[in-house]
């Protein structure tokens, strides 16, 4: 990161902001709440609702470190798959980042491991969407208030990081996008902050470190059982016959051989 490319980022979201909030409006009514200023489980509030379009949620450690996460689409039944190899506060980011993908896709959409994540107006898109689900406006606004520390600009990010479950470069953002610090205030060494740095800060804030962490989550062997379990009852409603359900489960193994560090 350097300070033109957070420049344009701060001015694509403030060229977008209607267009997010109102992103934002259908998005809740798709989940049948009012806001995010209250939700701290977006995952557990989701995956029913992804489930009722055949999509499933699932967490997997990938072999690609530089992969967050991604949607794969098949005829019967489509995975948006998390990387829990990479820290939780990553993972929390790139799973948000998904669902704008899942909910609001493109005709062009492929598969997210092909796409330049930085360059594209939809990976662009999906980033200020992810940053709105997991630190919403009013709340975030809130907090930045109550953690603030004045001429302390790094322990009121890190702060947000640990009361928000979200990646410094994201909160760092967001409090500029809101514009809760001035331009003049960005100290360039936080635009490529190292991880001992953030580390050091949690252990003497007394934050929870384990968020900065993979959590190494494998869905993979309740994903089969589940696929297994809908793909009979399909079958006994004629939606698929026994030779379509052995071709999706064969599929799924082999797209976990090819994404799924271990295989």
């Amino acid at each position: 990161m350097n300070i033109e490319r957070l420049r344009n980022i701060l001015s694509y979201n403030e060229k977008h902001s209607q267009d997010m909030k109102d992103t934002l409006k259908v998005f809740c009514q798709k989940l049948g709440i009012d806001s995010f200023d209250d939700v701290r489980n977006i995952l557990q509030i989701i995956r029913h609702v992804l489930s009722n379009q055949n999509l499933l949620a699932i967490q997997l450690p990938l072999k690609d470190k530089e992969i967050g996460g991604f949607i794969y689409r098949g005829d019967t039944f489509s995975y948006l798959v998390c990387n829990s190899a990479l820290p939780v506060v990553t993972s929390n980011f790139a799973f948000c980042h998904e669902l704008y993908h899942a909910f609001f896709p493109t005709k062009e959409e492929t598969c997210a491991m092909q796409v330049d994540y930085f360059n594209t107006e939809e990976e662009s898109m999906a980033n200020y969407f992810a940053a709105n689900i997991l630190m919403p406006e009013t709340v975030f606004i809130k907090m930045f208030n109550k953690f603030k520390k004045e001429d302390d600009i790094l322990t009121t990010v890190i702060s947000l990081m640990s009361y928000f479950n979200a990646p410094f470069m994201a909160v760092f953002i967001r409090c500029y996008e809101l514009k809760l610090y001035t331009e003049s205030s960005i100290n360039p060494e936080y635009l490529n902050i190292e991880q001992k740095v953030i580390e050091k800060k949690f252990e003497e804030l007394w934050f929870n470190s384990e968020i900065l962490k993979p959590s190494n989550i494998d869905d993979s062997s309740k994903l089969k059982i589940l696929i297994s379990e809908r793909g009979n009852e399909y079958i006994e409603k004629q939606y698929i016959n026994k030779r379509t359900l052995d071709v999706i489960m064969k599929n799924l193994d082999t797209l976990l051989s090819q994404v799924k560090a271990g295989e």
